[in-house]
């Protein structure tokens, strides 16, 4: 669906109407850490979907290049390839998501669904949610730093692949630079507009490599607000250089930087 997607909405929050432009022309292509990711989403997500959407790279072909591969890719159809090491890799850290005791329970309920909205500035934008829990409860921690017990129908559940689910890794700066905490914002935003009422985001984070270490985190509620006040900005932004025919890029006076007070 041609609607502004979370990737898309980053670009022109965080960058300008003409890196946007850029990126609608020129889609990022998956590297081996993307489509290792993939699989993992797939099967932790869409158990047995893996089968038709990836293949894997027979030993017995070393190179992809050749008659011997030209005639193998021809028989997998639009599959992604993906090596025998990435497939088991795959399966070790499904494995690592299903064994542990919080993850699978906050990933039951719907399963990657799709939600459209058209905002207030006529800009329609889509979400794809890895899980939307309905029954039970889990405990998280309040503004005080006390556990309490909330509903799962409150929270929406996204899937991460990372190199490491260390909470060093997942803190302020790697969160805001990795503009999740604008995915989390644009998509509770959608999906409130929408009318479910679902205000508390996790990540379940899953390591590409051994021992496949898994984290359950829970996103701060200001970090949740200041994602959605960026998706909004962005869709407005959106709105006007469709509106004018115009992709600007950075200010062309000479503006003033500085470096942090440490």
């Amino acid at each position: 669906d041609p609607a502004l997607g979370s990737s898309s909405i980053k670009v022109l929050a965080t960058k300008t109407p003409a890196h946007f432009r850029e990126h609608m022309k020129r889609p990022t292509k998956p590297n081996a850490k993307m489509t290792l990711g993939s699989l993992i989403h797939c099967m932790v997500l869409e158990p047995g979907e893996e089968f038709n959407r990836f293949a894997v790279q027979p030993a017995s072909i070393k190179q992809r290049r050749g008659k011997a591969w030209d005639e193998w890719v021809a028989g997998i159809g639009n599959r992604e390839v993906v090596k025998q090491a990435d497939w088991d890799a795959a399966e070790r850290a499904c494995a690592a998501v299903m064994s542990h005791p919080v993850a699978p329970r906050v990933l039951s309920g719907r399963r990657e669904c799709s939600a459209f909205w058209t905002d207030e500035n006529g800009v329609r934008v889509k979400a794809r949610f890895d899980a939307l829990p309905e029954a039970g409860e889990v405990e998280l921690l309040n503004e005080d730093g006390e556990r309490v017990s909330v509903p799962l129908s409150r929270c929406a559940v996204d899937v991460k692949t990372s190199g490491s689910a260390h909470p060093s890794e997942w803190g302020r700066w790697p969160l805001e630079r990795m503009g999740m905490h604008l995915q989390a914002g644009s998509y509770l935003r959608i999906l409130n507009a929408l009318g479910e009422d679902r205000d508390r985001w996790l990540f379940v984070v899953v390591e590409q490599s051994r021992p496949h270490g898994v984290a359950v985190y829970e996103l701060s509620l200001k970090s949740i607000a200041a994602g959605e006040a960026l998706a909004a900005k962005a869709c407005r932004q959106y709105a006007a250089s469709t509106d004018l025919d115009d992709w600007p890029g950075y200010p062309t006076e000479i503006g003033l930087v500085c470096a942090s007070d440490w």
